[in-house]
């Protein structure tokens, strides 16, 4: 038992050494540096220029062993048939490469390729490039090997170059034969020196490439046309390549004539390598952001492979953390079975102690704790109803308290507001006396303003009269002189008559319009004189009628005085009641009689008394339901403490109850053991006997071993029921200590409570 978890340890430990080593090499593997795109670009167009020099220097070193070889220099024309079979084997081969090209849309860009001379010199240096590059492009294979399946994007990179080069080689391979034709004038980037020695190596050039380029025969070539299944830019090709053939058989001829032809061709061609060149940087354009993509995961991998590693480590420094606390704790479970064998031991040997001793003073030590435990229970259960008690009284008694004090409150409110509505009552009604006064004084000053407007208009009525009377006298003063002056002017008339007759009898009909006039004035006069006199009686008349009014009006003026002299005093002493009922309604709110307005602050100031009244009301009714709510929560508690104690009571009732059993049966069993130790001291008496008489044989012996066995167990039962009473004993102070501590909970609360009542009264008493 003890070595299978240390297997078990060694055996996880390997396990996952061996998985992070596997991890280890992984992420090493992963983590090598791979070689870039520019890179194997980069190395391939090395070994393409490379390969093509060593190739110039081959052909030049070849063409000069010719030239020596062949006396007469002459070499055979553009136009013969030998030149033509090259050209079919150069127009046949395009085809066969371009199908792989097609098949990839995604083409990385190409690397830079010389520009095609119209010389057939280059057909077979681009087959040979081809070629090179076919079997340079194997050459990282050993690091890819070593790879494994993550390291795919290289080689599908190496193969896109290698397609790439052979479509852009494929259509320089295909224009070869037409440009055979060309003169030397049509190749503008080349030098008239060097044309001169490519004319040369082209007419030398159809013999190796018929000799390393091996035709099909026509019916092989036909019937594998003909099973092929091509798409139409391969047929259109095919269509361009044996038209081109048919055209350089028949018109070769036309061709040498027509000297504007070979640089349509290079234009067309120029367009073709635009369009290649177009498509394949689109290629690039997207094999570049295909390689950013395998970039970034594979930047992921490598971040996951790294948190794998990690996450590997930390599993693994845990596991070896389990494989010492598994090794510690193999070694603690060591050290404790050590000290339980030697507690056993202890254990025996006390047993044995104890054997020999006898459980009579552990009874009697027994017996002492329970004494000791029932009267610390009687004492602590008379102390906590005891507080209890008092606690309940004090608290009936505050209770008390504060419903008279409440019944105190509410009856003085009850008062306040029944003293408030007979004040409120007096009020109003002496608001609608002094309302009819103040109506009664308006209507005697309206009827007193009246007569007075009347009596007035009287006197401006009688003031005109006797102005027209005035001037009725002053017109007839004036009137009366007159006459007097008519008189006299009569008499003088007269006198002048007497006088002179002569004049008399000129003017006579002057005197009779004076005499007219005379009596007109008289007649006038007497009208005025009798006007005047009417005027006099009126004026008399109106005279006595101004005086009686302004009696009577002196008369109303004075009866006017007299009420009004006794509606002030009266509303003076309203007033004064009405002030002083208000000051009785209202001690609290004063205000200076002297002012105008003095109702109207008494009435601001009365509702804000009232206001005040109602929030002091308000809040002394929230203060008393505050009182109501926790005299209701101190009923709670107390009800909630007095279940407790209830609780304690009826589990202190069973701890006694079990006690008391626990004491009968421990007495039972201690009468019992005792009976028992009895019979086994008498039964041990008759073995020593026995033993003492005879000791004739081993199966006396054996059944005495077996019943001491036997004993020994009875006492270990007996031990063991020791110990459960131990835990009794445990069991009940605890119980006893929950007991203090709930009493002491109950008398914090309630002296608390008690505490926020008091305060709460004290400060509800001066409002």
């Amino acid at each position: 038992m003890d070595s299978d978890p240390q297997t078990i340890g060694l055996m996880v430990f390997g396990g996952f050494m061996i998985l992070s080593a596997v991890g280890i090499a992984l992420v090493s593997t992963l983590s090598m540096k791979e070689t870039s795109y520019d890179e194997a670009l980069a190395k391939q167009r090395h070994q393409l220029i490379q390969t093509q020099t060593q190739k110039a220097e081959k052909k030049k070193k070849n063409k000069a062993k010719r030239k020596e070889d062949r006396p007469d220099g002459k070499f055979s024309e553009p136009g013969s048939d030998g030149g033509e079979e090259p050209e079919g084997v150069t127009c046949t081969e395009p085809e066969s490469e371009p199908e792989p090209a097609t098949e990839l849309d995604a083409a990385p860009n190409p690397s830079p390729e010389p520009e095609p001379e119209p010389e057939p010199e280059q057909e077979p240096e681009l087959a040979v490039v081809t070629g090179t590059t076919i079997r340079s492009a194997p050459a990282p294979s050993p690091k890819k090997k070593k790879k494994s399946a993550k390291v795919e994007p290289a080689a599908v990179m190496e193969k896109v170059t290698k397609e790439v080069l052979v479509m852009a080689l494929a259509p320089v391979v295909g224009v070869s034969p037409v440009n055979v034709t060309k003169e030397p004038s049509a190749a503008k980037t080349e030098e008239p020196k060097e044309t001169s020695s490519k004319k040369k190596k082209s007419k030398n050039k159809p013999d190796p490439v018929t000799d390393s380029a091996l035709l099909l025969p026509y019916g092989e070539l036909l019937t594998a046309v003909s099973s092929m299944t091509l798409s139409d830019d391969k047929m259109h090709k095919l269509m361009e390549v044996l038209n081109q053939k048919a055209g350089v058989r028949q018109d070769s001829w036309q061709l040498a004539c027509q000297r504007g032809d070979p640089l349509a061709a290079l234009k067309k061609q120029l367009e073709e390598k635009d369009k290649l060149l177009t498509s394949e940087q689109e290629d690039a354009a997207v094999i570049k952001s295909r390689l950013r993509e395998l970039s970034k995961e594979l930047g992921a991998e490598k971040s996951k492979m790294a948190s794998l590693e990690a996450r590997l480590k930390a599993e693994l420094s845990a596991r070896v953390q389990e494989v010492d606390t598994l090794q510690t704790r193999m070694r603690t479970g060591d050290q404790e079975h050590l000290k339980l064998t030697q507690q056993l031991n202890q254990k025996i040997g006390s047993l044995q102690e104890q054997l020999e001793n006898g459980p009579n003073a552990q009874l009697t030590r027994l017996q002492q704790e329970n004494s000791i435990l029932r009267d610390a229970l009687n004492q602590a259960t008379s102390q906590a109803e005891s507080r209890q008690n008092t606690e309940l009284a004090r608290l009936r008694q505050d209770c008390v308290r504060l419903g008279r004090e409440l019944t105190k409150h509410t009856n003085a409110l009850q008062s306040d507001e029944e003293q408030r509505k007979s004040l409120e009552v007096k009020m109003a009604a002496a608001e609608q006396e002094l309302a009819r006064a103040q109506l009664v004084h308006a209507d005697t000053e309206h009827a007193l303003q009246q007569q007075l407007e009347e009596v007035c208009s009287q006197l401006k009525a009688s003031q005109q009269e006797a102005a027209a009377v005035s001037e009725l006298q002053e017109a007839l003063a004036s009137r009366e002189a007159e006459l007097q002056e008519l008189k006299v002017q009569l008499e003088n008339q007269v006198t002048i008559q007497g006088s002179g007759s002569e004049t008399e009898s000129e003017q006579p009909f002057e005197s009779l319009e004076k005499d007219s006039l005379l009596l007109r004035l008289e007649e006038e006069l007497q009208q005025t004189r009798n006007h005047g006199n009417e005027l006099q009686e009126k004026m008399a008349a109106k005279a006595e009628a101004f005086s009686t009014a302004e009696r009577l009006s002196e008369q109303r003026e004075a009866e006017l005085k007299a009420a009004l002299t006794d509606s002030e005093t009266r509303f003076a002493a309203l007033r004064l009641d009405f002030q002083a009922s208000l000051q009785v309604l209202f001690p609290g709110v004063s205000v200076e009689a002297e002012q105008n307005d003095w109702l109207e602050l008494f009435t601001q100031k009365v509702e804000q008394s009232k206001i005040e009244a109602e929030t002091s009301h308000s809040e002394l009714q929230s203060r008393l339901h505050e009182a109501d709510r926790k005299q209701a929560e101190l009923e709670a508690e107390s009800d909630h403490s007095r279940k407790l104690l209830q609780e304690a009571e009826a589990e202190l009732e069973a701890l006694r109850r079990r006690s008391e059993e626990d004491k009968n049966v421990w007495r039972q069993k201690m009468s019992e053991a005792e009976q028992k130790k009895q019979t086994v001291l008498d039964q041990l008496q008759l073995l020593e006997d026995e033993v003492q008489r005879g000791r004739t044989g081993m199966e006396d012996t054996r059944q005495l071993k077996e019943q001491l066995m036997l004993l020994e167990a009875q006492l270990e039962k007996q031990l063991e029921e020791a110990g459960f009473a131990q835990s009794r004993r445990e069991e009940l102070a605890q119980a006893r200590q929950e007991v203090l501590q709930l009493q002491t909970e109950a008398g914090r609360r309630s002296a608390a409570a008690l505490q926020e009542a008091a305060v709460e009264v004290k400060e509800e008493t001066p409002v």
